[in-house]
């Protein structure tokens, strides 16, 4: 079976019993196209990602994104974990 970048958000997803995609989390570029190889990193940059095209990967994961809707929606994740520490008794 080949994996899209939708197919292998619905897996994270339901990896982690969520429902819907994190403020600070999303697809930035979507080809469409099947991806066979895929480089993962926590802070992926330029140089990660031209290093990702040269060695073919058809996706780059990563855990920080640099910029798009994750990096907009960032201060409602803050917010959240705000809330939760609050709940938990966090001074």
């Amino acid at each position: 079976m080949m994996l899209t970048a939708e197919r292998i958000m619905a897996i994270a997803l339901a990896t982690a019993g969520l429902d819907q995609v994190p403020e600070d989390s999303g697809i930035l570029y979507d080809s469409g196209k099947p991806i066979r190889k895929a480089m993962f990193g926590v802070d992926m940059e330029a140089a990660e990602l031209l290093i990702a095209k040269e060695l073919g990967y058809d996706a780059v994961i990563t855990h920080h994104p640099k910029g798009g809707s994750p990096m907009v929606n960032l201060y409602r994740v803050m917010e959240n974990q705000i809330d939760r520490m609050v709940k938990a008794g966090v001074p």
